[in-house]
């Protein structure tokens, strides 16, 4: 039996640190339905009323992002939250639904909406904004949810997230971002709590990191 903190520590954490090394990583928690999926990824309750030590595995993976990034001013972080009912992908910070609908290509979300973050209580009040939509019709626990936390990092500091040049336009898995001075790596953390129990075959070559959840888990 594994408290969210011990899952984190055990399974998620690296991921994290790899991130914050300008890699790009996923972290997936899987298993059947009424697992406990959802509540090792967010907690208990809704998505932005968890603090960061009794949350889930974002909550945690959140706070450790802006603590190593205390004092780095020059760092950025934005956030994007995803989706998938029924093979329609939804862009659940999009300001409306005509907006909201979302195509894939290449095995990546096309344009979803991301917002600028600067502290973990600000991006947990994006996530909450969020998970407000995603609950429209009570279909939360049958949908995939995808949150992406894309990090600028030291200029050409190595890693396998996409590097940039001066005022050049890029596109990694968090996005499309246009920069003006110095080389720049931007990296992406993806947090996914999948519905029901799908398969996680590809996982290794996508560099994801599972987090098993049964029944047990607390």
């Amino acid at each position: 039996k594994s408290t969210n903190w011990e899952l984190y520590e055990g399974l998620a954490k690296d991921a994290v640190k790899e991130v914050l090394d300008g890699n790009d990583r996923t972290v997936c928690a899987y298993g059947g339905v009424g697992s406990g999926k959802t509540h090792a990824m967010q907690g208990r309750g809704k998505i932005g009323d968890a603090a960061a030590v009794s949350g889930g595995i974002i909550h945690m993976a959140v706070r450790d992002v802006f603590e190593s990034l205390d004092g780095e001013p020059e760092r950025f972080v934005k956030v994007s939250y995803v989706e998938i009912f029924n093979e329609e992908v939804r862009d659940l910070l999009a300001d409306s639904n005509s907006n909201a609908t979302l195509r894939i290509a290449d095995s990546k979300v096309i344009n979803p909406k991301r917002k600028e973050v600067e502290s973990f209580d600000s991006l947990m009040k994006v996530l909450a904004e969020g998970e407000k939509n995603r609950n429209v019709s009570g279909r939360s626990s049958r949908s995939h949810a995808f949150i992406s936390i894309s990090v600028s990092n030291a200029p050409n500091d190595g890693g396998d997230a996409a590097s940039v040049s001066t005022s050049d336009t890029f596109t990694t898995s968090g996005g499309t971002y246009s920069t003006a001075g110095e080389a720049v790596n931007v990296s992406t953390l993806t947090l996914v709590d999948l519905a029901g129990s799908e398969a996680t075959k590809t996982a290794s070559a996508n560099k994801t990191t599972l987090v098993p959840v049964g029944a047990r888990h607390s």
